[in-house]
């Protein structure tokens, strides 16, 4: 299953996230205290927030293709601009081996996969 860490801060300064996607599952934690989970939303080809304090979201990623995969994703949580660094990712297998792996990418018609290839 592709994992990733996850970085980066409201558009206007005033948070910094932490946080991990595995799988479709995002889960961030904010410099304020709150805490962020979301999965992929197969109509919406978005990964759909809900925060600890009561505030929603939505965040897209865009896939960097080269060797070091990653992602740049932006969005929206509650009435800000987000904008997040994902990766690179990892895909261990059982035994915690680095191997090639499918990362579920949703999108509005249906499901597509994107091959992830380890370092």
């Amino acid at each position: 299953m592709a994992q990733a860490d996850v970085t980066g801060q409201l558009e206007n300064g005033r948070e910094t996230f932490t946080g991990q996607v595995v799988g479709g599952d995002l889960t961030l934690r904010g410099s304020s205290g709150r805490t962020c989970q979301g999965s992929v939303d197969n109509l919406y080809y978005a990964i759909l927030v809900s925060c600890s304090d009561g505030t929603s979201g939505s965040i897209s990623m865009q896939f960097v293709t080269a060797r070091d995969q990653g992602a740049i994703a932006t969005g929206t949580i509650g009435d800000q601009n987000v904008n997040l660094s994902v990766g690179p990712f990892s895909c261990p297998n059982a035994d915690g081996i680095v191997t090639g792996c499918t990362l579920a990418v949703a999108d509005r018609y249906g499901n597509r996969t994107v091959n992830i290839i380890g370092g």
